[in-house]
C-alpha cells in the first residue's frame, strides 16, 4: 500500500504551485490603481478568481495522480452506477449536509445574541464553502463570513467570535472523536506511513495549542492591551503611524478584542438551548459528510463496513486539516483513494474519489462561486452608494485647508506663485486657507493675512542660490497647526516642509495630499555629491516614497500622471493643473514702444536664469534668428538667477545686446503687460511640468515656440495655440521666424492661444481642487 510519505512529493509540488499562483494573484492586482476599499473589494475578486482556477487546474492533476498510482488502464470515471434512485438519495443527503451546515452556523450566531436572516447565513455557509476551497488551510472561509457578517452591520469582535466558535467545535469534536477511533482500531495509523505516531501527536499538538491561544485570549485582556500597546509603540517610534493614530487603533485592537472574548463568553453562558443545537447541528453535519463513501460505494456494490468508513473518515480528515493546498485539494484526493485503494477495485477509485470530492466540496463550491461574487458587488454598490452620500454631505461645507511650502513669496518661482494662486481663488470661494512658509529677510515686516512665518533651521548660501531651510522641529508650527484645526493639509514638496505636513496630517487624523510641481531628477546640478545617482535614482525614489505616504496626488498635466504612474505611485492621482490669472493688458501698448521704438517685433521669455532652464540654446537660437531672419526683432527675457552673470557675458560676447534686453524681476502682476505687448512668447526649458508660464503667456494672446518635454507637450498644440521642436536650434529658430514672417498665421494662433488659456481659470481650478479635496476627506 502507497503511504502518505510517498504521497509527499506529490503534495508539495502542488503546494509549490499554489503557493506560486497566489503571488501572481497578488501582484497582478497591484498596479496603479486608487488605493480604496473600492479597489480593494476589486483586488479580492480578482485573486480569488485565479485561486479558483487554481482550485480546478490542482483538481484535476490529483484526479491524474490517482489514475496513475492507484488505478488502471480502464476508463477515467465510470457513471454507470447512478441510477436515478441513486441520484436521489445523493442529493437528498447533499440536502441535509448544506442545510446542517448553515445551522451550526445559525445556532452559533443566535447563540452569541447575533440577529441574521436564516436566509442569509445560508448565502455564508456557501461562500464559506467556497473561499475554504480555494485558500490554503481552508481558512479564508471563516474570514469571508466576518467579512460580510460585519458589513451587515455585526460588530467585528462578535463576528470574529461567532465564526472561531463555529470552527472550534468541528474542532473539539475531532479532538474527541480521533484519538478514540485510534483507541479503538490502531490499525488505521498505517495509511499514514512508519512516522505515524509523530504525525498524530504534531496535529494534535497545533489543535491544542490554538485551543490554549484562544482561552488565552479570554482570560488575559490586560496582556493582550499590552501587547498591542508595545506593538503601536514601536510603531509610533519608527514614525510609521502617528502618535493619535497608534491610539485610536490600539483602542480599536482592544475593543474588538473585547468584543471577541464577549462573544465567546456569551456562548459559553448563553442560552443553553442554541449551544445545544450547535454542538447537535456539528455532528450531524459532519456525520452527513462522512456518509457519503458510505452512499457511494453501496451504490457500486461494495461491502464496506460503515464503520471502518466513519473511523477511516475521522481520521483522515483529522489530519489532513492543516493540508497547505486551498481547501487540502490533492491532499484530500490522495488520502481518500488510499484510505479506499484496499477496499475498491482500480478500475473504480478514481470515479469514487471524484464523486465524492464532488458532493462534498465542489458542488457547494460553485454555488458558494456565484453567492460570492453577488454579495461582492452589492457590497461595492452599497460602498459606493455611501461614499457619494458622505461626498455630498461634506461637499456642501467650507475646508479648512493647511498648505506647506519650501519656498514662498518674495521668492518669486512657479511653486510660490501656484500657491498664491491657488489659495487666493480658495479664499475667494470661502475656504480658509493657512500657507507655511519660510520667513524671508527680504519680506515685510507687515503681518500677513494666511501665512505663517516658520524661523529657519539653516540660510544655505551657494553661488547659485540660497536655500532657506525651515526649522520642522520648532513647536511652534504644530502649535500653530493645532490651533486652526484643519480638515486637510496639502504640501507642496515631497521632502522637509513635506514631511512635516504629511506628519502632522497623521498624528491629527486628517488626509494629506500633495501637488507634484518639479522635475527634480532636472535639478540635479544643485546635488553637491553624487549627482548621477541623484539623477537616475534617488529622485525619482522620493518622489515616489512620498507620494505613497499621502492619500491624494496632484499632478498638473497628463505627462506628469504618466511619470508617476510609472514609478508606480498607486494612490488616486487627480489632474489638477495650476490656475491663470485673468490677465489685464494695462499700458501694453506704451510698454511695447519702449522696447520696440522702431515698430520691431518683440519676442518674450519669462524664466528664471539658471541652467535647467537652458537659458543657453534659446540665445543660440534668437543669434541664428538675427543671422538668417529676414524681420527686425528684439527679445525681453524676463527673470533673474544665479546664471545672470554667465548669460550677460555670452549675450555682450555674441553681439546680442541690440537684441536681447534682461529685464531682471518683474512683479508677477505686472508680467501680463509684457504679454500683452508681445508678439511671440519664445522658450526652452524642458524642466518644466506643467507649462505653467506657457498658460499665462497664451492668456496674453500670445503664440508660443518651445522645445518638447513633458509640461510643454501638454499645453503647446502644434498648428493651433504654437509650436514645439525638438532641441535643436535650427529647427527652433525656423519654427519662430515661420510666425514672425506670416502675420495672418501668428494672428490666428494668438487668438487660439487665449482661447486655450480661458480653461485654466484660478477660480475653476480652484473649484477642482475643492472636490478632490471632498472626495478625499470622505474617502479617509
Amino acid at each position: 500500500m502507497l503511504g502518505l510519505k510517498d504521497y509527499a512529493i506529490f503534495q508539495n509540488a502542488v503546494a509549490l504551485c499554489v503557493i506560486n499562483s497566489q503571488f501572481a494573484a497578488i501582484s497582478s492586482c497591484r498596479g496603479v490603481q486608487m488605493d480604496t476599499e473600492q479597489n480593494t473589494i476589486r483586488r479580492k475578486g480578482v485573486t480569488y478568481l485565479v485561486l479558483t482556477v487554481v482550485l480546478a487546474v490542482t483538481s484535476i492533476l490529483s484526479a491524474f495522480f490517482i489514475k496513475r498510482y492507484f488505478g488502471d488502464e480502464s476508463v477515467f470515471i465510470s457513471l454507470s452506477f447512478l441510477t436515478p434512485q441513486v441520484l436521489l438519495g445523493i442529493f437528498a443527503l447533499l440536502f441535509v449536509y448544506l442545510l446542517l451546515d448553515a445551522l451550526r452556523f445559525y445556532f452559533v450566531l443566535r447563540a452569541v445574541e447575533i440577529q441574521i436572516p436564516f436566509l442569509y447565513v445560508i448565502k455564508l455557509s456557501f461562500i464559506n464553502i467556497f473561499v475554504s476551497a480555494i485558500t490554503p488551510f481552508a481558512t479564508g472561509g471563516g474570514f469571508a463570513q466576518i467579512y460580510f457578517l460585519v458589513r451587515k452591520g455585526t460588530p467585528l469582535g462578535s463576528a470574529t467570535a461567532a465564526s472561531s466558535i463555529r470552527s472550534l467545535l468541528a474542532v473539539a469534536f475531532f479532538l474527541v472523536a480521533a484519538p478514540v477511533v485510534i483507541l479503538i482500531n490502531p490499525s488505521l495509523l498505517s495509511l499514514v506511513g512508519e512516522n505515524h505516531m509523530w504525525v498524530v501527536a504534531g496535529t494534535v499538538a497545533v489543535f491544542c495549542g490554538v485551543v490554549i491561544l484562544l482561552l488565552w485570549l479570554v482570560y488575559n485582556e490586560k496582556q493582550i492591551k499590552r501587547l498591542s500597546m508595545g506593538v503601536f509603540s514601536f510603531l509610533t517610534g519608527k514614525h510609521i503611524v502617528s502618535l493619535k493614530r497608534a491610539r485610536k487603533l490600539n483602542l480599536a485592537v482592544f475593543r474588538e478584542v473585547r468584543g471577541f472574548n464577549a462573544g465567546l463568553s456569551l456562548f459559553l453562558r448563553g442560552s443553553k438551548k442554541y449551544v445545544a443545537l450547535s454542538v447537535l447541528s456539528t455532528i450531524l453535519f459532519l456525520f452527513t459528510l462522512f456518509s457519503f463513501p458510505v452512499l457511494l460505494t453501496g451504490a457500486m456494490n461494495y461491502k464496506i463496513p460503515s464503520i471502518l468508513i466513519y473511523q477511516s473518515q475521522i481520521l483522515i480528515t483529522f489530519i489532513m486539516y492543516f493540508g497547505l493546498t486551498p481547501g487540502a485539494t490533492g491532499i484530500a484526493e490522495g488520502g481518500f483513494a488510499l484510505l479506499f485503494s484496499s477496499h475498491v477495485a482500480k478500475e473504480d477509485i478514481v470515479s469514487l474519489t471524484v464523486l465524492w470530492r464532488f458532493f462534498t466540496v465542489y458542488a457547494g463550491t460553485v454555488v458558494g462561486l456565484l453567492l460570492f461574487y453577488i454579495e461582492l458587488f452589492r457590497t461595492s454598490v452599497a460602498r459606493k452608494a455611501a461614499s457619494r452620500k458622505a461626498f455630498e454631505q461634506q461637499e456642501g461645507k467650507l475646508l479648512r485647508i493647511a498648505m506647506f511650502t519650501n519656498n514662498y513669496y518674495p521668492f518669486i518661482g512657479g511653486v510660490p506663485i501656484s500657491i498664491e494662486r491657488l489659495a487666493s481663488a480658495l479664499r475667494s470661494l470661502g475656504h480658509y486657507v493657512v500657507i507655511f512658509a519660510p520667513e524671508y529677510k527680504t519680506q515685510s515686516g507687515c503681518a500677513e493675512d494666511g501665512v505663517i512665518r516658520c524661523k529657519l533651521l539653516l540660510l544655505l548660501k551657494t553661488k547659485l542660490f540660497n536655500f532657506h531651510i525651515v526649522n520642522i522641529f520648532s513647536r511652534k508650527i504644530e502649535r500653530e497647526f493645532a490651533r486652526h484645526n484643519f480638515d486637510i493639509v496639502h504640501v507642496h514638496h515631497p521632502f522637509w516642509m513635506g514631511t512635516k505636513g504629511v506628519s502632522l496630517a497623521r498624528k491629527y487624523g486628517i488626509p494629506a495630499v500633495m501637488t507634484y510641481h518639479t522635475r527634480f531628477d532636472m535639478y540635479h546640478h544643485y546635488v553637491p555629491v553624487c549627482k548621477r545617482y541623484f539623477k537616475k535614482y534617488l529622485s525619482h525614489r522620493i518622489v515616489l516614497h512620498f507620494a505613497q505616504s499621502c492619500d491624494m496626488v496632484f499632478a498638473p498635466v497628463e505627462s506628469s500622471a504618466k511619470y508617476l504612474n510609472d514609478l508606480g505611485v498607486t494612490k488616486p492621482i487627480e489632474i489638477m493643473p495650476t490656475g491663470v490669472k485673468l490677465l489685464l493688458g494695462g499700458n501694453a501698448e506704451k510698454l511695447r514702444k519702449t522696447y520696440t521704438p522702431n515698430g520691431e517685433l518683440l519676442l518674450c521669455s519669462v524664466s528664471r536664469l539658471a541652467r535647467e532652464k537652458n537659458i543657453f540654446f534659446l540665445l543660440e537660437g534668437i543669434k541664428y534668428i538675427k543671422s538668417y531672419g529676414k524681420t527686425a526683432f528684439k527679445c525681453v527675457i524676463i527673470g533673474d538667477g544665479p546664471e545672470r552673470a554667465e548669460i550677460e557675458k555670452f549675450i555682450e560676447t555674441e553681439n546680442l545686446s541690440d537684441t536681447v534686453i534682461l529685464t531682471g524681476t518683474v512683479e508677477p502682476d505686472c508680467v501680463g503687460m509684457f504679454y500683452f505687448a508681445t508678439d511671440i512668447f519664445v522658450y526652452a526649458s524642458k524642466s518644466e511640468t506643467q507649462g505653467m508660464v506657457l498658460i499665462e503667456a497664451m492668456a496674453g494672446h500670445c503664440p508660443v515656440v518651445a522645445v518638447s518635454s513633458g509640461g510643454v507637450d501638454d499645453v503647446v498644440k502644434c498648428g493651433c495655440n504654437g509650436c514645439k521642436t525638438s532641441e535643436d536650434i535650427a529647427e527652433w529658430a525656423q519654427k519662430v521666424m515661420l510666425l514672425m514672417e506670416n502675420e495672418n498665421l501668428r494672428k490666428e494662433m494668438s487668438e487660439n492661444a487665449a482661447a486655450f488659456a480661458g480653461k485654466f481659470s484660478a477660480e475653476n481650478v480652484a473649484a477642482q481642487a475643492v472636490r478632490a479635496y471632498t472626495k478625499v476627506i470622505t474617502d479617509v
